[in-house]
């Protein structure tokens, strides 16, 4: 007969903290444009793929560029409204 007492429960697995934050402003501005984004472009999927893609105008990620500035932001909230997600 085994005593199973000695045994251990499994260890749980510890990840390291984030040591840098992302500014409120700019957390902000990326929480606004993904909403936007869904709300407007009609489908979750349409969203992340513009979202997430390489945009040849910006030469960057629109997610991105909109949350890294007011200006970037304003840019592309302008492309979600005028349709220019392709």
């Amino acid at each position: 007969m085994t005593d199973d007492s000695d045994q251990s429960a499994p260890q749980k697995r510890r990840f390291p903290k984030t040591k840098v934050r992302m500014p409120n402003d700019q957390a902000r501005r990326q929480g606004e444009i993904v909403t936007l984004a869904f709300t407007t472009l009609g489908s979750r999927d349409a969203a992340l793929d513009f979202l997430n893609s390489h945009h040849i105008t910006l030469d960057a990620r629109p997610l991105d560029v909109a949350s890294e500035s007011a200006e970037g932001f304003a840019q592309v909230r302008e492309m979600i409204a005028a349709g220019s997600t392709a």
